[in-house]
């Protein structure tokens, strides 16, 4: 293979859409690697996602690059590794290309095991060129993560560069005493896509209709599983019949499939559909909504699922698609518990002693929820400037003066 020159961009693709920022800092890291640059010893790149935030995609466009540039680019999924260090070793082996011409194999030979063998195969063809590794799904990896980031990558050359992509954060490594040492690592936190990067989509889908984009943006609010499922099931027109998805049940159930499919979420599904019906929520206010006791531990196991994120001090917030969507199939499933959470959430959250009209009580919420007037402006489809007249008439119902006060008086502190 030929190697691009150093300093000659490759393109993303043109089917690509977004994460350029993920792209940028992506070829900084192959030129870095490929010019030997001194003193950046990045080895390990982490790509961190809620499910359906685009990791596989951008997997496959990082080793398209990577590829125009000529490396070697390999991919393996932890789920085929059943947490053991030599699994992963045997599956990374088994998508190894075979070596070029050199000596039969003697029959006779006692085979090193297939981490050992693992370690040759990846240093051979690193000597020949740099090496991109990709691991994906790096969650149900294991006990195979030590054996991958604490044995293996300390004994390859620095031309051989670990891409792990997972739901939550990179994994013990390089957290343990002794393995901090073994290289550096850097993380990519995908967030949901811009309404800019939605109207691009739709654009690039053939979605071109007057107001398209902007009703797929209300329906996914950029989450882009669901933008892509909303366009490949040919559901543009069924988001704009209301607020998220209320059309589609078959889709609606793939979509909620996929965002459950975690260890835990199962058992938790009584405490997630409560804390769905909040905005954000806190382990007391959680209670007050079921009128039970939830334990610690249960409540800790909660707050541990990759789609339920730290708001504001001391709170947290299931996403948003994923609310939307465990709301509609709790209505479904059991109607009178729906109900009755829905009355009790409005109870805690929906009272209205400032006769604030429907669209202020909307950015009432969101303000609770620390968004910013740029981010509320979005949400809404609306002008800024909207928002902020919309703020002045909710200071002056409220007798505050800003958003920090407003915060205590609507939360009753």
């Amino acid at each position: 293979m030929t190697l691009r020159e150093p300093g000659e961009r490759s393109h993303a693709s043109p089917l690509f859409i977004g994460r350029s920022s993920e792209l940028l800092r992506f070829e900084a890291l192959l030129e870095q690697m490929q010019t030997h640059v001194s003193g950046t010893g990045v080895s390990r790149l982490h790509i961190e996602g809620t499910a359906g935030a685009g990791k596989s995609s951008l997997l496959a466009e990082l080793r398209r690059l990577a590829g125009a540039r000529g490396w070697l680019t390999l991919q393996v999924d932890s789920r085929d590794a059943a947490g053991h260090g030599e699994s992963l070793a045997a599956a990374i082996l088994a998508v190894m290309p075979p070596e070029p011409d050199g000596p039969a194999p003697d029959p006779w030979a006692i085979l090193p095991s297939y981490g050992s063998l693992c370690r040759e195969k990846l240093s051979a063809a690193a000597a020949r060129v740099p090496v991109l590794l990709a691991v994906d799904a790096y969650e149900a990896a294991g006990d195979a993560e030590r054996w991958l980031c604490g044995t293996l990558l300390p004994q390859l050359p620095p031309s051989v560069l670990l891409v792990t992509a997972s739901r939550r954060g990179p994994g013990v490594w390089p957290a343990e005493p002794g393995l901090a040492e073994a290289g550096r690592m850097e993380v990519m936190r995908l967030e949901d896509f811009t309404a800019a990067e939605v109207r691009a989509y739709a654009e690039a889908s053939g979605r071109r209709e007057a107001g398209e984009a902007d009703r797929l943006w209300a329906a996914s609010q950029g989450h882009p599983l669901t933008l892509a499922a909303l366009v490949m099931a040919g559901e543009g027109e069924a988001a704009g019949r209301g607020p998220g998805l209320e059309a589609g049940a078959e889709l609606q159930a793939y979509l909620l499939g996929r965002w459950l499919r975690e260890d835990g979420a199962d058992e938790l599904r009584p405490l997630l559909d409560a804390a769905a019906m909040l905005p954000s929520f806190q382990h007391e206010r959680l209670e007050e909504l079921l009128e039970a006791e939830v334990a610690q531990a249960e409540f800790g196991r909660l707050c541990a699922l990759s789609f339920v994120r730290p708001h504001g001090e001391g709170g947290w917030e299931v996403h948003g698609q994923l609310r939307k969507l465990l709301a509609g199939d709790l209505a479904r499933r059991q109607p009178a518990l729906h109900e009755r959470l829905t009355k009790r959430s409005a109870q805690l959250l929906d009272d209205n002693p400032y006769g604030f009209t429907e669209r202020e009580a909307e950015v009432a919420r969101m303000v609770l929820d620390c968004h910013t007037t740029a981010d509320i402006a979005q949400k809404l489809i609306v002008a800024e400037i909207t928002v902020k007249k919309h703020l002045s008439h909710i200071f002056e119902k409220t007798g505050v003066r800003n958003r920090k006060e407003l915060i205590r008086k609507l939360m009753g502190s």
